[in-house]
């Protein structure tokens, strides 16, 4: 049989031809292929979302209502209460009392540091009048102690992150105008009445932590340090001596007061869990929408349990009165693993952790300190050989220093005046050392945590008025 012959141009055009019928077929089918593979990924995800979101919200609803069951304060409607009526609302005198304070820019500058230098004439002479011409300042503290509780008429509202917190700033000038008022008072010889003006400073910090926010206790937590540095100023005997009997009879509540930790770490406790519920709050109510909510339920609640969760840890801690105990059991940063949103919301909590040990040591040093003076009072002016002599008699015990992981007693420096110290951040006792608490970087300022050893000396460290700069003082 005779076949024709074909050229390799023709047997080469017919193969394209074919190809060209058949790669439409095998385009579409391709395309149909990834097109369902997409859809049955959107689909599978939409699916994890919704199902994986609704399993993550109900888990994280069924641990709070665990934790409220045991009595535990959550979510914002477990710190709602009823407000108390004004008459009966520490926090309506001191607002008043407050009010009461219109300092000018150069008497402002007046008291400004105070802490760290000793009052001019000039400074002293203008606290004095001024207090004794305002004495409705007392009558509305007198008042305000009074009454069983504060409120701030702090408004917990979604997202809770938005509190007005404008109150903090007048209560910390008010504290240190009351400051200046005891320092004029202890140097004016005074001590009885500085005294029961530590008192006021020490009722006001626990007035700005009652029903509070977190940054409100770290703000307690300074006033109480300005009435621990005010009871250290004071401790030092004045002359003419102060009458015995009324120091004594204002300083045991004082110490009383002061030496009460577990109040003290029952205040910090709150504050974590109110910090706890502002992070939760937030992160629930990220979403501006019911839409939003609905398709993003599984970041944000699985976000919600990890803080939830994360929290444990630090409320544990706040009950620990050691500081090397509490160190291993609160995160130095955020957490950099977990759910996006829990490494958003959560705070470090490090740094206000180590305040609260340094605020503790602190009143603690306070506490020795006006013992100490109560018995060289008694003693012709000798100051105790050993701490062990002011118990029972004038302290019920020796304060422990919280940086002390075996919590062995706040340590001391016999000499005239005394000295009380911790052993510090390193938890080492370099006895009494305070290498570099000293700098003039920016004026003269005594920092003793800068110092191998926290040391507190009685009467403080302070420069003469003489020595302050008078930059500004004319204005």
């Amino acid at each position: 049989m005779f076949w024709p012959r074909t050229s390799p141009e023709a047997s080469s055009n017919s193969t394209t031809a074919r190809q060209t019928r058949l790669r439409p077929k095998l385009s579409r089918r391709v395309a149909c292929g990834i097109s369902r593979a997409i859809s049955v990924s959107m689909l599978g995800f939409v699916l994890f979302a919704i199902l994986g979101g609704i399993f993550q919200r109900a888990r994280f609803y069924a641990d709070v209502q665990h934790r409220q069951a045991a009595g535990d304060k959550v979510l914002i409607a477990d710190f709602v209460t009823a407000p108390p009526p004004d008459n009966q609302n520490a926090a309506t005198y001191i607002r008043q009392a407050i009010d009461q304070i219109r300092l000018n820019p150069h008497q402002e500058w007046l008291i400004d540091d105070v802490g760290t230098y000793r009052l001019s004439t000039e400074a002293k002479s203008f606290i004095i009048q001024y207090y004794k011409v305002h004495p409705q300042i007392r009558a509305l503290l007198q008042k305000a102690k009074a009454c069983p509780t504060a409120d701030w008429h702090i408004k917990w509202r979604t997202p809770a992150i938005d509190i007005d917190g404008s109150y903090l700033k007048g209560q910390r000038e008010f504290a240190l105008f009351l400051f200046a008022v005891g320092i004029s008072q202890h140097e004016a010889g005074d001590d009885a009445a500085a005294i029961q003006t530590a008192q006021d400073i020490f009722f006001l910090a626990r007035a700005v932590d009652t029903r509070s926010t977190f940054v409100g206790h770290l703000v307690a937590d300074g006033m109480e340090r300005l009435g621990a540095s005010l009871c250290l100023r004071l401790a030092e005997p004045t002359t003419p001596p102060t009458d015995r009997q009324d120091l004594y009879d204002m300083a045991l509540p004082v110490i009383s007061d002061q030496s009460d930790d577990v109040r003290f770490r029952r205040q910090f406790d709150s504050a974590i869990r109110v910090d706890r519920m502002g992070s939760l709050d937030l992160t629930i109510h990220l979403p501006t929408s019911k839409f939003a909510m609905f398709c993003f339920q599984y970041p944000i609640f699985s976000g919600a349990h990890a803080v939830l969760k994360d929290y444990d840890g630090p409320i544990a801690a706040s009950a620990s009165p050691s500081w090397p105990t509490t160190a291993t059991q609160v995160p130095v940063e955020r957490p950099r693993s977990g759910p996006f949103l829990a490494q958003i919301m959560e705070p470090a909590l490090w740094g206000s952790f180590l305040v609260e040990y340094k605020t503790t040591a602190e009143r603690h040093a306070a506490t020795i300190a006006i013992a100490s003076r109560l018995y060289a009072d008694d003693h012709d002016g000798t100051w105790p050989a050993d701490l062990s002599a002011l118990v029972p008699h004038y302290l019920p015990a020796i304060p422990y220093d919280p940086f002390d992981v075996h919590l062995q007693p706040m340590k001391y420096q016999p000499s005239n005046p005394p000295a009380i110290y911790s052993i510090s951040t390193n938890g080492i006792d370099n006895h009494g050392d305070r290498t570099g608490a000293v700098s003039y970087k920016y004026g003269f300022n005594y920092d003793p945590w800068q110092s191998p050893d926290a040391v507190f000396p009685i009467g403080g460290v302070v420069e003469p008025a003489e020595k302050r700069s008078a930059e500004n003082a004319d204005q």
